[in-house]
């Protein structure tokens, strides 16, 4: 639910600098549910 929330706000262009952020967390992690996951833990409960 978390992470169609967050897509959702990417494809609104409300959270570009996470989207950026996500960007490197992809390449990083290797995998969209990776890196969304990863962003989750950083941004939602961070």
């Amino acid at each position: 639910m978390h992470g169609s929330l967050a897509l959702t706000a990417l494809d609104n262009g409300i959270m570009t600098p996470w989207a950026l952020e996500n960007i490197a967390l992809y390449n990083q992690y290797g995998s969209v549910d990776a890196a969304i996951e990863a962003g989750k833990q950083f941004h939602f409960w961070g």
